[in-house]
């Protein structure tokens, strides 16, 4: 038997919904702990070493 449009919708198989949903957590986990470690400390850096530079009087505003 064909399902139409709607019928796939509400008949589908939720297995592969909840596999969807388990890999999202997984990556959305991995691109946490990514920004954690490496992210947030690179963009921290960044902003001392702009802190560092406006302290010295050395920053080239003309962009």
């Amino acid at each position: 038997m064909d399902l139409d449009i709607a019928d796939q919708l509400i008949f589908h198989d939720t297995n592969e919904d909840m596999a969807t949903l388990k890999h999202l957590n997984v990556v959305m986990l991995t691109f946490d702990q990514v920004f954690q470690q490496v992210i947030e400390p690179a963009v921290e850096a960044a902003k001392a070493a702009k802190a560092a530079e406006e302290a010295q009087g050395t920053v080239d505003t003309d962009m």
